[in-house]
């Protein structure tokens, strides 16, 4: 996204080498391009975004849930890739394959391995690998 280039000092917040936050419902008012009314509302409900230039991901300030993102992110940032890898193989034979709508688990730390399990490939396409995401 080019809006996030211009901007990068002044809006995103960096919390490693991969994982920024920002407050998504800022968009509009410093993007070249228009933004229809449908595609902003979908954007500020996004908890996170991929910076297809930075290969990065940015984490939407404005979710109640942006802290407990930039840790699980930052924490994964940190990790080689083998162990991702590992991991994400580990949890896809756990929980085959599930979507964004069934995140919630049976109890509160099997719900926090199915959000690992989703953040992971976002990770891993930070990291540079071509890696198709389990949220866009």
């Amino acid at each position: 996204m080019l809006f996030f280039r211009k901007n990068k000092k002044r809006n995103l917040r960096i919390h490693s080498k991969h994982v920024y936050s920002f407050d998504f419902r800022q968009i509009r008012s410093y993007s070249e391009r228009k933004i229809s009314d449908e595609d902003f509302q979908t954007i500020t409900t996004l908890p996170i975004l991929r910076i297809n230039n930075d290969r990065a991901l940015a984490v939407n300030e404005y979710m109640d849930t942006c802290k407990g993102f930039i840790n699980i992110l930052t924490s994964l940032d940190k990790m080689r890739d083998t162990l991702l890898l590992d991991v994400l193989k580990l949890y896809k034979d756990q929980f085959g394959e599930i979507d964004a709508d069934h995140l919630s688990g049976a109890n509160e730390n099997e719900t926090y391995k199915k959000v690992v399990y989703f953040l992971i490939p976002e990770v891993l396409w930070a990291h540079g690998h071509e890696i198709s995401s389990k949220l866009f």
